[in-house]
């Protein structure tokens, strides 16, 4: 990506206004922004990242949905919809352990498991749709830990999304 790069959370429910502003506000100094990464972080935000979405594409924006929550129906129907227009889109999980519960100990309490977000990864790319797994944050004590018999906590992060075997 070249450029300036924008993230977004908590739109409120008339995205296209605040996201106007948002843009304007920084490109009126005189750099464009290309690419707005809307990140999720609950199933609620399915109802403002869909109309998010469908604004920045029709403009020309690349767009990342970062997210840490399987993604409900409403946003990949979206991401779909754009992508099949010619939109410029993608998602980026964020994966920070392969046990659920350190997952929601570094991600916050709404975040779904590694192993469930590599899933959606997998149904998301029969849709043709670009995937990024985003592997943090990674902390000494807790991903170079292994118990006897064990691989050390990032290995077994790695073997999984290896194993999803999402490819782009």
């Amino acid at each position: 990506c070249k450029g300036l790069h924008l993230a977004v959370r908590g739109l409120s429910e008339r995205p296209e206004f605040e996201l106007a502003e948002l843009l304007a506000g920084r490109e009126s100094r005189g750099e464009r922004i290309p690419v707005v990464t809307l990140l999720v972080r609950d199933r609620r935000d399915a109802d403002v990242i869909p109309p998010a979405l469908a604004w920045l594409t029709s403009r020309g924006r690349r767009v990342i949905v970062r997210t840490r929550v399987v993604l409900p129906k409403p946003i990949v129907r979206a991401l779909a919809d754009a992508h099949e227009q010619g939109g410029d889109v993608s998602v980026e999980l964020e994966l920070a352990h392969h046990k659920p519960i350190l997952q929601r100990a570094l991600l916050g309490p709404q975040a779904d498991s590694a192993a469930a977000l590599l899933l959606q990864a997998q149904h998301l790319e029969t849709l043709r749709l670009p995937v990024i797994a985003r592997l943090g944050p990674l902390l000494p004590g807790v991903h170079d830990h292994a118990g006897p018999g064990l691989k050390v906590g990032f290995e077994a992060l790695l073997r999984n999304v290896e194993a999803a075997d999402i490819g782009r």
